[in-house]
């Protein structure tokens, strides 16, 4: 059995990544799960979160959007909404972003069946899991 699994990741734009790694942390809507080489075949859907790998003994930390995660005994693809590096988030931005998620949320609530509230809460979600994904690069 290989010492390492593929993972490749997939947004609307481009690919993202294709890097061979020691293990893959995904988030899932059940919860987060781990995926090694060998793991047995799965499909799971995506939540917003963190994805930390090892690449050539480095560790790499990237915000992920929901989507999905196809998983093999050699293989993860994850097809999902965002991805973004850690190293490529701003601090200041994504702060900003998410004070105006938050009052978003706050002047929609009450509204709980609207679309526009919904969206308010998932930016908000998004903007947070990527100011924590941000700051826990820059603490390592």
């Amino acid at each position: 059995m290989a010492d390492t699994i593929k993972l490749e990741v997939v947004t609307p734009l481009k690919l993202a990544v294709a890097t061979d790694v020691d293990e893959v942390p995904a988030p899932s809507v059940k919860g987060e799960f781990g995926v090694l080489p060998g793991h047995r075949p799965l499909l799971a859907a995506l939540e917003h979160g963190r994805v930390k790998y090892i690449e050539a003994g480095t560790a790499k930390l990237a915000a992920v959007a929901p989507g999905f995660a196809e998983v093999g005994p050699d293989r993860v693809v994850l097809l999902v909404e965002h991805w973004i590096p850690g190293e490529e988030i701003d601090l200041d931005d994504v702060r900003d972003e998410l004070a105006r998620a938050e009052d978003k949320v706050k002047e929609l609530s009450g509204q709980d069946a609207s679309a526009d509230y919904e969206n308010a809460l998932r930016d908000e979600k998004w903007a947070s899991v990527k100011l924590d994904v941000a700051e826990q690069t820059r603490a390592v």
